[in-house]
């Protein structure tokens, strides 16, 4: 840890100085960057990561041009594959690429590996973006969004290397993409439901989205953990977790309402709001018992394989690395709730 720790600064301190060089050294490879840069429209397109930051574009066009195939995910199709397994694998691939040819351009000697690559570029990334961030509502909810790219890119790397310790493992990552969906349709509207004609609905139901992208990312490095060194996390048993996460999805539905005065409060804006409420309020009703089902499916899934792969020293290691999550998720849906 101290390793990769004194990596990522003296990374980011490189980068910091590429900021203020008009130019850099280029190895063979960075020859595909600058011949892409000359095609690069700075202006007036939208589908562009630099239409949305020109600022930072300015500064280092190099990092903003490295973060446009992650800024890229489900942009094509309306955000319709993003949860497709296929989809996130190929994605993942092509975003190693752009993040490999960009660190191998400052560090062309470097040992390290294709993971300690990109994570380390997705970090320096990460905080160049959030460095003096746009703060007024349309800049958190660009760089809250542009921030779910970062992570949802780490999940994809992060699946693909337990794959390389457990190819089997690609039956509860399908499994956990449904579950994900289900978790961001239930907690967002639940946000939705809650800052209902508000500004701050969107920007803090991406918040959320990116709060179980955390999620996800602490399971996988848990799982890692396993994997690699048989280390299994401290926890309340999965009776006691799952009883936790039913609970709370049981008093975040409780807390939604849809009564004749939330209804005439909100009709006395627009009666299309009143509509529009009555159609997120019976959605997240629906959505409660499939993420339900959902969660106890993927439980049934991650089971059978962790227990196949369980620790001498750890009777039921699924036990305790799963529970570690529902109890994250039964934290994320409370919080949901709470404005």
């Amino acid at each position: 840890m101290y390793k990769t720790f004194i990596i990522t600064i003296s990374f980011a301190a490189m980068c910091l100085i590429a900021c203020k060089q008009k130019e850099m050294k280029q190895s063979r490879e960075r020859g595909a960057v600058s011949s892409v840069q000359k095609d690069y429209v700075r202006t007036d397109d939208s589908k562009r990561l630099a239409y949305w930051f020109p600022e930072k574009d300015s500064i280092n066009h190099d990092l903003v041009l490295a973060a446009e195939p992650l800024w890229m995910l489900g942009r094509e199709n309306d955000d319709a594959d993003i949860f497709d397994y296929d989809y996130q694998m190929q994605w993942q691939q092509e975003c190693e690429k752009s993040l490999v040819l960009c660190f191998d351009s400052i560090y062309p000697n470097s040992r390290l590996s294709l993971y300690e690559k990109t994570d380390s570029m997705v970090n320096v990334i990460s905080r160049f973006f959030a460095a003096d961030a746009d703060e007024t509502t349309m800049g958190m909810v660009i760089n809250l969004d542009l921030e779910n790219s970062f992570l949802s890119y780490k999940i994809a790397s992060m699946s693909k290397e337990v794959l390389d310790y457990e190819k089997s493992f690609d039956t509860e990552i399908r499994k956990w993409n449904e579950l994900h969906k289900r978790m961001n349709e239930y907690c967002c509207g639940v946000v939705h439901l809650d800052w209902f004609g508000g500004s701050g609905a969107v920007p803090v139901s991406i918040a959320t989205r990116n709060i179980i992208c955390r999620d996800r990312i602490a399971d996988l490095q848990n799982i890692l953990d396993y994997l690699k060194n048989g280390v299994v996390p401290s926890s309340w048993s999965i009776e006691s977790a799952m009883y936790h996460f039913q609970n709370a999805l049981k008093e975040t539905a409780g807390k939604v309402t849809s009564t004749d005065s939330m209804k005439e409060m909100v009709s006395f804006y627009d009666k299309e709001d009143e509509t529009t409420y009555d159609s997120i309020y019976h959605q997240v009703l629906d959505t409660q018992p499939l993420l339900l089902k959902t969660a106890k499916d993927w439980i049934e899934i991650r089971k059978g394989l962790l227990t196949a792969k369980k620790s001498p020293k750890q009777e039921f290691p699924y036990d305790r690395i799963t529970s570690v999550m529902l109890e994250r998720m039964a934290k994320t849906i409370s919080e949901s709730s709470e404005g």
